[in-house]
This record gives C-alpha cells, sequence and structure tokens, in this order.
C-alpha cells in the first residue's frame, strides 16, 4: 500500500468513519474512495484539501495543511519560489524547493519585510532556503524582523558584537537592535513541544516502514526538560525497536513509558475499530522549573556594555499550549520561568556548564544579569491584531532595558509588562 492510501486509511480509521461516509462527506462514490484508500488512484490537491478539513487535521496530510483545531487558522505549504515570485529578490541559488509551512498572513507579511530588499535580507533568504527541514530556526527569525516591521518598532540586522561587549570570547553577529542601540538575539520557541512532534514524527516514520498496520502517539507531561528531549530525539531508533519488544505488548497494541520524562510511547493497533486517543498535560511551574537553563545554552552572546534582549517568537504550530492568547497558566509559565532566570541563578554554577563558548569564571548568576528582559512574541501576525505580547524586565539588570523602547513593543491591545517590582526581597 503507497503512502497516501495509508494515511487516508489511518485517519479514517481514527475517525471511526466507514469507507460510505468519507464518500458522502466528498460527495463522490464509494467505488471512487476506494481506489484511493487501495492506492489504485492519487488524489488530487483538491481532494487533499476536502480530505484533510474532513479530518480537521494540524499536521500535514501528504504536503498538504489545513485547519488548525486551537487556532482556526490554515497552515499552508509556501515554497521558497514563491517567496521569490512574491518579492521580486532577484536571487540565484540551487535550493529553492524548501517548503515554509505558515499561515497566509505570516507569508504576506514575511514577503512585505523581504521586499524592502536589501544583502541582508537575501542573505536572510538564501539562509532559510539551504536549512534542512524541520529547522526552522531561520524562518521565525525573519518572521520576527517582519513582525518589528509591521509594528513600526526601529530595528536594524546583523550588527557585530565584539569579544569585548559580550561574554563570548570571539566576536559574532546578533540578530538585530532596536534603535541602533539595544541588542537582541531570536530565539525559536516552543521548548518541550516541538521537539515531542519531532520525536513522534520520527517514530510513525520508522512505523510506516517497519509496522505500518501500527499509529503511535505519546502521551503524559508536556513540562519535561528539553535537555531531555533532546537525549530523546537521539534515541529514537532505540526507543522504537524497545517500544515493539514482547514485554511491552498490551493487546494488541504496544506500550513503553520513559520514567525519566513521564511519557508514553503507545503504538496503536490499527486493525479492527477501536478508539485511538493520547491525553497531554502541563504543569506551568514545573515547565518553567525544567526549562530555567535553557537560554544560558547561549549565554556567551549575551552583551555586558548595553541592554541586551531575547525576542522568542512563537505561534499555534509550535506552541499551541501557550498560543491561546491572555492565559493565566502562560503568564504562569513565562512568569516563573523568567523569575528563575532573573532571580534565581546562583554564584556556585558556571555559565560554561552550559555554553562552553562563555568565558570562564562567570557564574550563571552574572551571566542572568547580562539579560535585560526577555520578550515572548506571538508572530502568527493575525488579521485581527490579537497576537499575544509578553514583556518581561529584569530587575537585576546590569543595563535595563529602556522603558520606552519596551513600550514600543506595547502599541497593540494585547500585550503585557512586568517588571518583578515587587518579586526582589
Amino acid at each position: 500500500m503507497n503512502t497516501i492510501a495509508t494515511q487516508l486509511k489511518i485517519y479514517r480509521q481514527r475517525d471511526h468513519l466507514s469507507q460510505s461516509q468519507v464518500a458522502e462527506a466528498l460527495g463522490i462514490s464509494p467505488s471512487a474512495y476506494n481506489h484511493y484508500e487501495s492506492g489504485v488512484r492519487t488524489p488530487g490537491s483538491d481532494m487533499l484539501q476536502k480530505l484533510a478539513v474532513l479530518y480537521n487535521l494540524e499536521e500535514p496530510l501528504l504536503g498538504v495543511y489545513k485547519k488548525n483545531t486551537n487556532s482556526g487558522s490554515i497552515l499552508h505549504n509556501y515554497s521558497v519560489s514563491d517567496i521569490i515570485k512574491n518579492t521580486s529578490l532577484n536571487i540565484r541559488f540551487q535550493s529553492k524547493n524548501r517548503h515554509l509551512h505558515i499561515t497566509e498572513n505570516q507569508f504576506s507579511a514575511l514577503c512585505n519585510y523581504l521586499k524592502k530588499g536589501d544583502e541582508d535580507k537575501k542573505e536572510l533568504l538564501k539562509e532559510i532556503a539551504t536549512s534542512n527541514a524541520g529547522n526552522d530556526g531561520k524562518m521565525y527569525e525573519a518572521l520576527v524582523y517582519a513582525w518589528l516591521d509591521s509594528q513600526g518598532i526601529p530595528f536594524s540586522t546583523q550588527p557585530l558584537i565584539k569579544a569585548s561587549e559580550c561574554l563570548k570570547r570571539n566576536d559574532y553577529y546578533a540578530d538585530g537592535l532596536l534603535d541602533d542601540y539595544c541588542v537582541f538575539d531570536v530565539k525559536m520557541f516552543g521548548l518541550s513541544h516541538p521537539n515531542i512532534d519531532r520525536l513522534r514524527k520520527k517514530l510513525n516514520d520508522l512505523c510506516q516502514k517497519n509496522h505500518p498496520d501500527f499509529l503511535i502517539t505519546i502521551s503524559g507531561q508536556l513540562d519535561v526538560s528539553n535537555d531531555i528531549l533532546q537525549g530523546l530525539l537521539r534515541d529514537a531508533n532505540k526507543i522504537y525497536s524497545e517500544l515493539f519488544s514482547k514485554n511491552n505488548q498490551l493487546f494488541s497494541d504496544y506500550s513503553y513509558h520513559i520514567a525519566d520524562a513521564d511519557l508514553e510511547i503507545r503504538a496503536h493497533s490499527l486493525k479492527g475499530t477501536h478508539m485511538i486517543s493520547s491525553i497531554s498535560e502541563i504543569n506551568p511551574y514545573k515547565w518553567a522549573q525544567e526549562n530555567q537553563f535553557y537560554f544560558f545554552h547561549d549565554s556567551s552572546q549575551f552583551c555586558t556594555d548595553r541592554p541586551y534582549v531575547i525576542i522568542c517568537p512563537y505561534d499555534k504550530k509550535i506552541a499551541p499550549h501557550f498560543a491561546d492568547g491572555f492565559s493565566s497558566s502562560t503568564n504562569a509559565a513565562f512568569r516563573s520561568l523568567c523569575r528563575r532566570m532573573f532571580l534565581g541563578m546562583q554564584d556556585n554554577i558556571s555559565a560554561q556548564e552550559y555554553d562552553n563558548k562563555c568565558f570562564p569564571l562567570i557564574s550563571l548568576k552574572e551571566a542572568s544579569q547580562c539579560i535585560s528582559a526577555v520578550i515572548f512574541q506571538d508572530i502568527s501576525m493575525s488579521p485581527d491584531l490579537d497576537d499575544v505580547t509578553w514583556i518581561y524586565l529584569n530587575p537585576n539588570a546590569k543595563n535595563r532595558m529602556p522603558r520606552y523602547l519596551a513600550d514600543s513593543f506595547r502599541f497593540h491591545i494585547n500585550s503585557i509588562l512586568d517588571d518583578f517590582t515587587y518579586d526582589s526581597y
């Protein structure tokens, strides 16, 4: 059975539908649909769109993206060539087939920014085009630039930071400057969720090759440490082999519990009719505790002579559990994480334990004082202007982020600023 036919069967059985019911919903005959699922015929792009809408998918169905149940937004499959056509950029390079899975509003904002062409923007697009599929760091960096541009916030990109101006032992290029003064770096956000998705996809890719009659889900806690998840990704083949061992057979399914992460990896049999479900939850305070050192893996980039800001872009694709507007649980997670970073770091832990590019004899506490602010920015580019901005100012920063710069992120109504005034004792 080919990949398309297999996917169609998986989603139909997941929703407990008969072939006749699916055919009726699509407006075609049962025999025509049977040809798709048996691999006799391949559905065209229009039919794939209908199928994806029918199953209300957040994940790709054979390269087609549709409605996200959390957001009501549509993810489309754009190529770098689509961006070039819409920006009239004169760029010549080989890798134009790299695809970006973003919303129409994000695509438009990205094109509007890139069409104001200069060499930096051309270089940025080249880096996006040549990045590996699944590595969206450069794309989200570009989306931050597009968001700043759309808000009229003055900024420039790729400033040279001297070794004497930061905790690094050599010079480096930061992602940008706000108002030609305040350095910022973009750190793709999501922490646990994107890596859990990558692990699930990696395991299901192995499943399609070796056990096509099974579908793998991951249930459990989303507040697991990012470092632990990176280790699980490296051990995906080992986890897959362990999952399908006889010791882990559970009736017609297989179940493997990873104690360190409190995650259940389950392979559901697709034979017969039964319900497939997975349940995940997140404790915002445990999530903050588990990931408090996340940004210190790049502590060598922190600046010592001027304000330094970390901008963390997110949307419903990479952080659906946070991308729900003004949520008390989201604020609890973001605030707790920043409070630990700003007020909880110790002098007896070296920053080199997390970033070996950092100067020796710099403690985590000293490194934390080089962070002026952390800004979590929803870059969904919503047409209703309801993208949320969360700004957390470091009360112990050596170089404070000027208030007028922080306020420049608050011109739209959906923003919150917290300076931890009453948290320092």
